[in-house]
């Protein structure tokens, strides 16, 4: 995935915070498709539905 500050591409399945500006990003800030870290579709299921 691209950092949404800097765009640099880093991998999010090792966290959500990039590595080159320290972003801290969270799941409901970006989308699925554009993550890619959890590992299953259920994963991604309890993420969204999971209250904040």
């Amino acid at each position: 995935m691209n950092c949404p500050t800097c765009d640099y591409e880093f991998d999010p399945s090792r966290g959500l915070q990039c590595p080159r500006c320290g972003e801290a990003l969270d799941c409901g800030e970006i989308g699925c498709s554009n993550c890619d870290a959890c590992d299953s579709l259920f994963e991604q299921l309890g993420q969204r539905i999971r209250p904040k």
